[in-house]
């Protein structure tokens, strides 16, 4: 397979995790960085070797900084190049304000276990796409985890609130784990093993296994027992339920604003 070439605008959290996803997965993609604040990489556009043409752009960028960064590569359009962007909250209309109504461009939103092959992207675009950016921009995110489609642009917000967000909710769960194994007595280090192992045990189980995610809850739970008793806290006036759609509706609103 041809190497796909990739210019990579920006190489901070999420620029940098998607990097380090290629590398990890062996991408065939022939990857160059511009990030001014690493000197390990380009500066910026000026910096690309004479007559460089990539079959796509990533823009990783800070979303206040895009109107400023993305006018540099519009001369990319003649070479058909597909845009790919990551900001949070920057529509698509932006993006073709700028560039014009004729450039490719796929708005994504990967979320950071794309570091280790784990990721979920959500795609959007209101460009006709050709096959051949189609599959690109389907490559670009399958090569550190998975990736799908879909049809309104409206619904990215809520994306970002579940998938892009999501990983810091568990993160914070295992936190208030192993803080409640210390309030039962036992060590911090040896609380924190055992809430971080059960995460990464639980999401093996997921990956691995073919049960629903149901099917898997009542496999840990046995009638009358402690799992039961614990759950039954969660589930007190759909307590648990009642917080997680508050929590995710607070980062949907947040995500409106920051469209705004």
């Amino acid at each position: 397979m041809k190497k796909a070439k990739v210019l990579l605008v920006g190489c901070g959290v999420m620029g940098s995790a998607l990097k380090q996803g290629w590398e990890h997965a062996k991408a065939p993609f022939d990857v160059m960085v511009i990030e001014p604040s690493n000197p390990t990489y380009l500066p910026d556009i000026k910096a690309l070797p004479k007559n460089y043409v990539p079959d796509v752009v990533v823009f990783a960028v800070k979303p206040q900084n895009l109107k400023e960064v993305v006018p540099h590569y519009k001369h990319f359009i003649e070479h058909n190049c597909l845009f790919l962007s990551i900001a949070a909250g920057v529509a698509l209309d932006t993006y073709h304000a700028i560039l014009g109504k004729k450039a490719h461009i796929i708005r994504a939103m990967p979320n950071l276990p794309v570091v280790v092959g784990q990721g979920m992207a959500v795609l959007v675009t209101k460009s006709q796409l050709s096959t051949q950016h189609h599959a690109l921009g389907q490559r670009i995110f399958e090569a550190s985890g998975q990736a799908l489609w879909v049809e309104k642009e409206s619904l990215m917000d809520v994306v970002t609130a579940v998938s892009g967000s999501g990983p810091a909710y568990f993160f914070r769960m295992i936190e208030c784990l192993a803080a409640a194994g210390v309030a039962g007595g036992l060590t911090p280090e040896i609380a924190m093993i055992l809430a971080r192992q059960t995460a990464v045990g639980a999401g093996a189980m997921l990956q691995n296994l073919p049960d629903s995610v149901t099917n898997l809850r009542l496999r840990v739970t046995s009638p009358g027992g402690t799992t039961a008793a614990a759950l039954s806290t969660f589930d007190q006036a759909d307590a648990l339920a009642k917080l997680t759609r508050t929590a995710v509706k607070a980062a949907i609103q947040r995500g409106q604003e920051l469209s705004q």
